[in-house]
């Protein structure tokens, strides 16, 4: 299979050259960003850890060789290219991937809202707005980790809908906490992981309809999940929140940022970065 994808990316340069002599500007990059991403969010998100689990072992083993080798190939589209990065959560394959993910799995996830677009809007000034997390990066962020996450509560700050609750139910987490302040969000959440046709590997599960910067940190290790949710000024106070009760509790920390724009509040409450691309960021807590 990773010989199918050589010749399929020689195939892809090839008639990038050949378009490109015949003055199409930009085809080339063009080209190569949808072949991977196609490729590799494509089987990421329509497969997953739980059509893996099914596949007999002489199968299973050479295509987690070759979603291994896919995965390379993105970090390294991702290095090249910031724009691809930046804007991934409202790219055309992403979203439709999401629209797949919900009808495959009988949710509701998948949409773009704006910050505007959130009810009541007085209480939604520091949101940036609602996007559902893509399958294919969440796993790749919690792969990164290498730990034993039955240890571990899992809490998404700003949660939404909910995606990253169900994808978080696979793992066998001690615990699932998603946090937000829309009381419709948290009803479409419930609704979701109460309907959701995926595997199950965490069962205790707690939607709690509040002000992130009011949330008490669980006791015991924890993994802190944001997407973009605040802008800076609610950011640093969340943090500074967990980092407060941290010092009377040191229990082990992580935070998971995906599209990760203000990793300063992070830095600033003694959070060190283990892993930082264009595309998320993982900081552990000061020990």
């Amino acid at each position: 299979m990773i010989r199918l994808t050589v010749a399929l990316d020689k195939w892809a340069a090839k008639l990038a050259r050949s378009l490109a002599a015949r003055g199409f500007s930009g085809t080339v990059s063009l080209i190569k960003r949808t072949i991977h991403q196609g490729w590799i969010l494509y089987l990421n998100e329509g497969l997953g850890a739980d059509a893996l689990s099914e596949m007999p072992t002489a199968v299973r083993l050479p295509y987690s060789s070759w979603i291994s080798y896919l995965n390379d190939r993105f970090d390294k589209v991702l290095a090249a290219d910031l724009q691809f990065a930046e804007q991934i959560h409202s790219n055309r394959w992403v979203l439709y991937l999401g629209r797949r993910f919900d009808r495959r799995f009988g949710v509701n996830t998948s949409g773009i809202l704006y910050r505007h677009q959130l009810e009541p809007a007085h209480r939604f000034t520091q949101s940036t707005g609602y996007s559902a997390t893509p399958k294919a990066i969440f796993c790749r962020m919690l792969r990164q980790l290498k730990l034993d996450f039955s240890r571990f509560t899992f809490v998404d700050i700003g949660c939404g809908k909910g995606k990253a609750l169900l994808l978080a139910g696979e793992v066998p987490f001690k615990q699932i906490v998603g946090i937000d302040l829309s009381p419709e969000f948290m009803r479409i959440a419930e609704e979701n992981f109460s309907r959701y046709r995926g595997m199950r590997r965490c069962s205790s599960v707690q939607f709690i309809c509040m002000d992130a910067r009011e949330f008490s940190a669980p006791d015991g290790p924890a993994i802190y999940y944001f997407f973009d949710p605040f802008g800076e000024s609610v950011m640093k106070e969340i943090v500074q929140n967990i980092q407060r009760s941290l010092a009377r509790a040191p229990w082990e920390t992580y935070v998971v940022y995906y599209i990760a724009n203000h990793q300063q509040a992070l830095i600033e409450s003694g959070f060190y970065p283990i892993q930082r691309t264009h595309l998320y960021a993982i900081y552990k807590a000061t020990p």
